[in-house]
């Protein structure tokens, strides 16, 4: 195996196969920056912790679902595939 693919292989499971769950990785990590806005600074450690996990998962369980909404509401829409939305396309 050369290292393009090696590295290409390590990619793919460090951030995983599916669309949604990228996207909702990354609209997390931006949304955590908001639990440090600078009227909340003032907070002790184990707050600022449980107030960033909160937000980060809320947002990535919000985006991940909504993104696999859609596109398996696309899927079924267009035929691909057999999807619970089958009948909304007949």
């Amino acid at each position: 195996m050369g290292v393009s693919r090696l590295g290409e292989v390590a990619l793919r499971r460090f951030t995983g196969g599916d669309a949604a769950g990228q996207t909702a990785r990354l609209v997390a990590t931006a949304a955590i920056g908001s639990s440090f806005a600078r009227g909340l600074m003032p907070r002790r450690s184990i707050d600022q912790a449980i107030a960033t996990g909160v937000v980060g998962a809320t947002q990535y369980g919000l985006v991940v679902t909504s993104q696999s909404v859609s596109a398996e509401l696309a899927r079924a829409l267009v035929g691909r595939r057999a999807a619970p939305f089958t009948r909304l396309a007949t």
